[in-house]
Formats: structure tokens, sequence, C-alpha cells
């Protein structure tokens, strides 16, 4: 067991890999009541295409969504939300490209929710009868999202920017992909990415880490790990479309403008360098943001970094009557900062801005586990993150800037075709 402390932050975070391999992370917060607690595997759903003992496996779209779905189904025909109403605790999982969560919230009884959550991730129980049944069900929930707006106008974005990439594919799959789905297909990304030393359990809040540990210790076997590898196909440079646009009944388009960016180490650096870029040319207090708005052309707009399985893009999002002039003028600006260069008096003040940002979302428990998990699998530390926004140089974000930001897309909802 490794003990943390952070003395600007006063955060104290311990670590310890279990016998089982799983990796397990305690931030105890001194006056809080409650605990929350996050167990990840690293299987999401870009994780289509695998080799496991030299055997090459490709599975349908939206597998891993639909494990995460099943996972809660136990054999005495129950459901493991039942147990936690009954301990007080709020559960709940989502998967996302890279990651598949399963989680629970409790203000008494953290303990025993805790044994619950590691006990019915551990023994899946998947039938014809139940798979086929959830196949119903997560049809329904695909065909909710195909009437969200804001869900189309991010995933064309990033069919507009992939060609290749299985990010391009919405995370729950398609309704004749998931047909495709079998108890066999669960049984096999089960037993290749939900072993415990391709996991990682955060508990925050209320906790101790030998209550923690202990649990487990008690619950979770020690088995060979057989680790799988994820094939991730080559991604070109240029982008798959430059527009891509859906008529829905909105009453303002909204619009979501992506940059390709390429995927690098350390990734918490590189999304540091990224989140100064983003908040000094696209956030509220930038020139851009302040003409864009002056002018009717938006009525909100927000920007950010996102990073994972070799993928990396800008997205900048919004409300505008005329996208189009938006994209044009962001490209503008990106180039005019490209030129002119960066004041350095305007990099501290941002940085700053960030780094207190930071700092208060350790305030909440929720943030701290799902971040510190996100950048866990890929050996870095979210608790260094304040340290490295404020190393960022000018240096860098000029050199970023200029190597970067150019292969982009943007994807348009509109409601009548006028943009």
């Amino acid at each position: 067991m490794r003990e943390y402390l952070n003395e600007k932050t006063g955060e104290k975070l311990i670590c310890h890999t279990a016998e089982s391999g799983l990796r397990i992370a305690v931030v105890p917060k001194k006056g809080f009541n409650k605990t929350y607690a996050l167990l990840c595997t690293n299987f999401g759903s870009i994780d289509r295409h695998f080799v496991l003992e030299g055997k090459d496996i490709v599975i349908p779209d939206g597998v891993a969504h639909f494990l995460e779905h099943k996972m809660f189904e136990q054999k005495d025909g129950g459901n493991a939300f039942d147990r936690f109403a009954k301990l007080g605790a709020s559960a709940n999982a989502f998967t996302s490209f890279d990651m598949t969560a399963y989680l629970f919230s409790a203000a008494e009884n953290y303990e025993e929710s805790l044994r619950h959550l590691l006990s019915y991730v551990a023994e899946p129980y998947f039938t014809d009868e139940n798979v086929q049944k959830e196949q119903g069900i997560i049809g329904q929930e695909i065909k909710m999202y195909d009437d969200n707006p804001g869900w189309c106008v991010f995933f064309n974005m990033l069919r507009g920017l992939y060609k290749e990439h299985p990010i391009n594919i919405d995370i729950a799959g398609t309704c004749d992909e998931i047909a495709k789905i079998t108890k066999e297909t669960l049984y096999t990304c089960y037993g290749s990415y939900y072993h415990p030393a391709n996991m990682i359990l955060c508990v925050t809040g209320n906790a101790d880490a030998e209550t923690v540990i202990k649990a487990v210790d008690d619950i979770l076997p020690v088995t060979e790990f057989k680790k799988a590898e994820t094939i991730i196909p080559k991604e070109p440079d240029e982008v798959a479309k430059e527009y891509v646009e859906r008529k829905m009944s909105v009453a303002t388009p909204m619009f979501c403008i992506g940059f390709k960016e390429k995927p690098e180490a350390p990734k918490l650096k590189c999304d540091a360098v990224y989140s100064v870029l983003c908040e000094m040319i696209f956030g509220k207090m930038s020139r851009l943001y302040g003409k864009l708005y002056d002018e009717g052309l938006i009525f909100g707009m927000s920007a950010a970094y996102n990073y994972g399985k070799e993928y990396a893009f800008v997205e900048i999002d919004g409300e505008s009557k005329e996208p189009k002039k938006v994209y044009e003028a962001v490209k503008a600006e990106i180039n005019r900062v490209k030129a002119e260069g960066l004041d350095e008096n305007e990099i501290e003040i941002v940085k700053k801005g960030l780094c207190g940002r930071f700092i208060k979302g350790l305030n909440n428990i929720e943030n701290i586990a799902s971040s510190y998990a996100g950048t866990a699998f890929y050996g870095e530390n979210y608790f260094d993150y304040g340290d490295l926004l404020m190393s960022v140089t000018k240096e860098e974000l000029e050199k970023t800037l200029k190597n970067g930001f150019s292969a982009s897309t943007l994807s348009v909802v509109s409601s009548s075709g006028e943009e």
C-alpha cells in the first residue's frame, strides 16, 4: 500500500494492487458523509477487434454497452439494483469509448454496498433468453438516442472526422449489430477484459483503505490473466467528410465542429496544453466568443479536448442560426492566432483559472473517481493535473497550435435546412 499527499491541494491518495491484480485507489475526504465507488474495466465501445492467445476476434458493435446492461442480472432471478436499494445506496453504470464503469454512492452501509458491487461484477450470468430480451430493450434505447439532437450532432461530427477508427461508431451500436450478439459473445468479452488485473477500483469520500482492500481480497479470486490486445485500424490524417448535416425538429440549428488531432503521450500533459488553447481561443472570455456573440451568431459555445485509445480531437459545440459562418470564423481565428502568436500574460491568467477550476473539482467525489480512473489506465495520475497546467509554456502552446487544428469537420442539426 502506497500513500501520496499533494501538499498544494491537501489531497491524500492511497494506492494498492490486490492479490487478484485489481488496482485500488482510495481518496478519503474528511467531513464527507457520502461514499462513492467506481469499478472500471478497460473495455469500451472501440474494443471491437482484439487478439487473445493468438486468436483474432471481431465482435458486433455495441457489445461493451450490451454487456454493461446484462451484468446487473443475477442467477437467482434478481437484479443487482434491488440489493443496492435495500442497502440505501444509489447505483448506476455507463459505457464510454474506452471503458465500462459500475458505480454506487451511499451515505450508509458503504462496505456492504462495496462487497455487493464486487460480487455481482465478478459473477456474470448470460442466457439465450435474457440476451434476446435485452436486444429489444437496447433497441429501444438506440432509437431514443437517434432522436436526441445533441447526441446526433456529436456522433455525426465523429463520423465526419474519422474514416477507420471505431470511435465513429455509436457506443450502443445499431439494432442490426446488437441482433448478432449472443451469450457466447458476452462470455468471450467478459473473459477477455473483465479480469481484475484489467480493472481499477476508485473509492472516494467517507472511506478507509483497509476496509476497501479487505473487501477486495475477500471477494475477488486470484486467477491467471490472459491479456487481450485491442486492434485499432490505422487512421489517415484527413477527415472522412468536412460537412455533415441532419434535419431534425430543433428550434435553433445545433453545430459541432471537430478538429482531428494526433494522439500523443503523456496524455494528461496534452490535455493540459489543449485545455489552455481551447480556453484562450474559444472560451467565454476569448476574442472569438465575444465577436460571435455580439454579432448574434451564437447563443452559446463550448470547447473541449477529448482523447483515448489512438484518438484525440477538439470539439466546439453550440447553437447558431448560421453554423457555416461560425465554422469559417473559428477557422479564421485559428489562422490569426497561429500567425500572430499568443500573449504571455493571457496565458498565465488562463492557466490560473483552469487550475482553480481543477482544485474546485476536487470537492466533487464523483469527479475525482471518474477522472482518476480514466487517467490511471494510461499509467498517469489525475492529481498531477494542476501542476501540469501550471507548467504549460508559451512554446508548447504555439507548437501544438502550429502542428494541429488543421483537419476539421462541421456537423449540423438543422430544422429546415437553413444555416
